[in-house]
Formats: C-alpha cells, sequence, structure tokens
C-alpha cells in the first residue's frame, strides 16, 4: 500500500501516510451469507504535520465510498 508500517521511526518528510487502498477481509460459501471487513482510518478535521490536507481528503473520500452502501453497517 507504500504506507508507513510498525517499524518506521520518523514520520516526517513521508510522502505518503494514508493509503486509499484497502485490506478487505471476506468470507463467503455455500454455508455462508457474504461478509466483508473493512477497516478505515478514522477522519480528523485539523491537518498537522503527520496528517494532510490530502491525507484527509483520500480518508474521507474512502469513508463516503463506504457509507453510501445501504448494506453498510458502520461500528
Amino acid at each position: 500500500m507504500g504506507v508507513p508500517g510498525p517499524s518506521t521511526r520518523e514520520l516526517e518528510g513521508l510522502n505518503k501516510r494514508f493509503s486509499d487502498d484497502i485490506l478487505k477481509i471476506e468470507l463467503s460459501g455455500s454455508q455462508h451469507r457474504h461478509l466483508s471487513v473493512v477497516d478505515v482510518p478514522g477522519l480528523f478535521h485539523n491537518p498537522t504535520k503527520y496528517q494532510t490536507e490530502e491525507d484527509k481528503m483520500i480518508i474521507r473520500q474512502l469513508i463516503e465510498r463506504y457509507i453510501t452502501d445501504k448494506r453498510t453497517i458502520i461500528l
């Protein structure tokens, strides 16, 4: 996904902190109902040196894609 991982020490100067790529876990089969679990980043309002205005837009668009689906359950 091109974002920093848990071993990243220095967050300043990174080109990418968030991504609109997703990690989706799906459960399906003849004995199961279709289920997808998607963990999206949380919204933030004020950019910082670690969360830019571009990051804010990526996250907002990603979340809006999911909340417009009537089958989505938001926890």
